[in-house]
């Protein structure tokens, strides 16, 4: 009955508006070709018991890559590590100790479970530029394009849990033969303003942020990426690729592209507009939600679309956005 025959259901507990997931990944679709998991809302009854509002998340496995004309066989990793090995930057897409790469990403195809082709990649090609302060592997063996429009779409969201996990990698052969690695985006619900504050009992979207820059992912100036490193926040291919400043040029027009854009000022807005008439009668009837009545909901929603036109102006103004 779902998308794929594994079904993904998440409750997200943490977004009062809901909303949050389903609009960034419809954001994704919209402004650029990069494979996203579709979301659609569903309301889930165990036995007769209602369990309230869900959002369903496509699964990205063979269906979803070989309906968006993608190799369904090629090598898929999910980065989702445990928390223990998260904070040391485990899927910062940096060297790891040989023993660490199987929990860092999870292979989604391979039955070998064969990780040489991701290792490779890594420490011969990202980690290589990192130490020599090019680009020029991670132009050969990135689709380059589709990252910068990935990033652009991140920066936009503020989206900053891409960093260290939830993302997906497939090697993937293009139109000319080569092949390149592509990045999907998944679990998009810490966007528009809602960031990791420490604790499950801090990490509830109802005090926003706008403070997140868009370098978010880079290293420090004269810091080098090390696997067990405290305190740095970072992603050694967003790095690599942030520093070059061809590839940095073309990333900032794409962003003001997309501000710019009647996706983003006309669209979305009346996406959102129609998402709180569609979910309320659904939200205000879970009884295992955030929301308690129909002036929170609409609060939610209202401080969503204040926080997206104060994005908006702040980096159109960094940006120089004319």
């Amino acid at each position: 009955p779902g998308y794929s025959r594994k079904i993904n259901l998440r409750a997200e507990y943490n977004d009062p508006t809901f909303m949050r997931n389903y609009v960034a990944s419809w954001l994704f679709d919209q402004l650029t070709d990069i494979p996203t998991p579709r979301v659609r809302y569903r309301r889930l009854f165990v036995n007769g018991k209602d369990y309230g509002l869900y959002a369903e998340v496509e699964r990205i496995g063979e269906k979803f890559r070989r309906k968006r004309g993608r190799d369904p066989k090629a090598p898929l990793y999910e980065a989702d590590p445990p928390s223990s090995i998260e904070g040391k930057g485990a899927s910062s897409l940096q060297k790891l100790p040989a023993d660490v790469y199987k929990s860092a990403y999870q292979k989604h195809s391979d039955p070998e479970n064969d990780y040489k082709d991701l290792i490779e990649f890594i420490e011969k090609r990202v980690m290589k530029d990192h130490i020599e302060g090019t680009s020029t592997n991670v132009r050969a063996h990135v689709a380059t394009g589709w990252y910068l429009d990935y990033l652009a779409v991140q920066a936009a969201v503020m989206g900053a849990d891409h960093v260290r996990k939830n993302y997906y990698l497939s090697l993937q052969k293009g139109s000319g033969g080569a092949k390149r690695w592509e990045i999907y985006p998944w679990d998009l619900d810490m966007t528009f303003g809602c960031v990791w504050q420490g604790g499950a009992d801090k990490n509830l979207c109802t005090t926003l942020s706008g403070s997140i820059g868009i370098d978010v992912g880079m290293l420090p100036d004269g810091v080098k990426a090390s696997y067990g490193k405290d305190g740095v926040f970072y992603n050694v291919l967003i790095d690599t690729v942030l520093r070059a400043p061809d590839l940095r040029k073309q990333f900032e027009q794409r962003i003001c592209k997309i501000l710019a854009s009647k996706i983003w000022n006309e669209r979305m807005p009346k996406l959102i507009d129609a998402l709180e008439t569609y979910l309320m009668p659904e939200v205000l009837t879970d009884k295992l939600d955030l929301n308690t009545s129909t002036k929170q909901f609409r609060d939610e929603v209202a401080n969503l679309r204040k926080w997206i036109e104060q994005r908006n102006a702040v980096l159109k103004f960094d940006l120089d956005c004319t």
